[in-house]
């Protein structure tokens, strides 16, 4: 990330937002792309450069033309380094039990059709995502780091504008 906070670091923005997707055409990770996407004004306003990384390539072209600005670079990481480095959960299939909860599933999907289109369901399900605010004015300090709990566990803006003023 040197380069991105080297870019970050100018007198017009001190941040950087990374937002982490599980896979590109999870409905749980377009929710949180559509989110963050509703900050763009102030995230141009201010210069912030804004990127996402995604754990497998399925559904990269469809996330990319239809639910993420043109200009905001996106990364596919296959090995989950970066969402190692962030101490991002990977879920197993003992865990994801878990997750699959018939409240918590029947909630999700009509959250999700209300929001957006989702029906890719191929690729990397194994880690969990979040967003990620770094500081570029302080050698790339965490200002803001939401891990998801679960599928679905979106970030709240009001928090990420937070770490951005």
């Amino acid at each position: 990330f040197g380069e991105l906070l080297a870019q970050g670091d100018t007198d017009e923005a001190k941040h950087i937002v990374i937002v982490f997707l599980r896979r590109f055409g999870c409905g749980a990770s377009l929710l949180t792309a559509k989110r963050v996407r509703r900050l763009a004004p102030l995230l141009a306003e201010r210069h912030i450069p804004t990127l996402a990384i995604g754990a497998a390539a399925y559904g990269y072209g469809d996330f990319l033309r239809r639910y993420w600005p043109a200009d905001w670079p996106v990364y596919i990481d296959p090995a989950g380094a970066t969402f190692d480095a962030f101490g991002f959960k990977r879920i197993g299939f003992s865990n994801a039990i878990g997750l699959m909860s018939p409240q918590l599933v029947k909630a999700t999907k009509a959250l999700i059709k209300s929001l957006c289109r989702a029906e890719n369901f191929h690729g990397e399900w194994h880690h969990l995502g979040g967003v990620v605010v770094l500081d570029a004015a302080d050698h790339g300090r965490v200002s803001y780091l939401r891990r998801e709990e679960y599928a679905g566990d979106v970030p709240d803006l009001e928090k990420i504008i937070k770490a951005l003023i």
